[in-house]
């Protein structure tokens, strides 16, 4: 799409692995310590994240444990980025984050887009893409907030529920009306990195402090 020419991306769901629970890291330690050794690859000694999905989706306790150890590493391994990318003159960062509300993440953007579908079409593709049984799907699809809730928190919405092209039509639709008009403003870099600072404190209050 557009934003790769015109701006920045962070998906959370990629770098989240790779960089917060690798092997050696405090992440890491916690998650083995609750978790045990079952859930790790033979081969590498890494965790191995299917075997871990399985546990989590199939149980909402064992959910909320994975989910305090290690929402806010990623939080501000995300602020590091964000706050690299205004550093460096960057206008537009695009953050990817299956968990934005559930995370708290929503509080430092200053707008919300929900790419949607049905639940129907959400399962299939699901099943198809991680080869997995229907109840499966299901237990990863209800362990989020449900994309009819977050469509009511969304400052756009995205149909995502027919072809890519399509798709990629009405991102790029969206980009032109919502996230063009920033990039055009001038000496916008100061401010977003100081609103970026701002966020990053309150972010973690919230993740400390309110129950």
């Amino acid at each position: 799409f557009k934003l790769k020419k015109n701006g920045k991306c962070i998906n959370s769901d990629i770098f989240n692995w790779r960089d917060i629970v690798k092997k050696g890291t405090l992440p890491y330690n916690k998650i083995v310590r609750h978790f045990g050794q079952d859930i790790l690859d033979p081969a590498t000694g890494e965790i191995d994240r299917p075997k871990l999905a399985k546990i989590i989706f199939a149980d909402k306790e064992k959910r909320k444990v994975l989910n305090a150890i290690t929402h806010v590493p990623i939080g501000i391994e995300i602020f590091k980025q964000i706050s690299s990318h205004f550093v460096k003159g960057e206008k537009v960062v695009l953050l990817d984050a299956p968990l934005l509300f559930e995370s708290g993440l929503n509080r430092i953007t200053s707008q919300v887009v929900v790419v949607y579908t049905t639940l129907e079409v959400q399962k299939q593709r699901l099943m198809k893409r991680d080869g997995i049984s229907e109840d499966e799907a299901l237990n990863k699809i209800t362990a989020q907030m449900s994309l009819e809730t977050k469509v009511k928190l969304a400052d756009s919405i995205i149909d995502n529920s027919t072809t890519i092209s399509e798709m990629a039509k009405n991102t790029s639709s969206w980009f032109e009306q919502k996230v063009e008009p920033i990039r055009q403003k001038p000496n916008m870099t100061y401010i977003l990195l100081v609103s970026t600072v701002a966020a990053i404190g309150s972010y973690l209050s919230w993740q400390y402090f309110v129950p």
